[in-house]
């Protein structure tokens, strides 16, 4: 799992003044964090490159509501048994308009391994249902179609 602290960790990066910003590799963690602090009624905005900026007074408030994040966003995940799954498992996520990503993953002795999907959540309620989702909807098992030539 990420560390809230590799977050904040780029937290000055390109902002100045009484502004800071915490920079995520995932798009839908900055979106997810942005979502939670206007639920906080903490005011911020995601910009490109920056990620989400808010004022440096919130700076305590922000990696509270970060934690917070992190307890949910990584929750649901699985492997990926070859490329034909992926692909189907990716197709169907993106038609259900699901937030995921798929990595690669590393094995014993530092080799690839699976590839992973994360649907990420931002909610207790949201874990269950895209754990539920990714178990009993998802295209699991899928193959590739092929043709055989006669």
């Amino acid at each position: 799992m990420r560390s809230v602290a590799v977050c904040f960790a780029v937290a000055l990066a390109g902002c100045g003044g009484a502004e800071q910003c915490v920079e995520h590799p995932s798009v839908h963690y900055n979106g997810g964090l942005a979502r939670l602090l206007a639920a906080k009624g903490i005011s911020s905005s995601v910009q490109k490159d920056r990620g989400v900026c808010f004022a440096k007074r919130d700076e305590e408030k922000v990696k509270a509501a970060a934690r917070e994040l992190e307890r949910y966003f990584y929750q649901v995940a699985d492997l990926l048994k070859d490329s034909c799954e992926e692909k189907a498992v990716v197709e169907w996520a993106s038609r259900e308009r699901l937030p995921f990503e798929v990595h690669d993953t590393r094995g014993a002795g530092g080799r690839p391994g699976r590839r992973m999907i994360n649907i990420y959540s931002f909610s207790d309620e949201e874990v269950a249902s895209n754990r539920r989702k990714l178990e009993i909807e998802a295209p699991r098992g899928a193959t590739c179609n092929t043709k055989s030539s006669k």
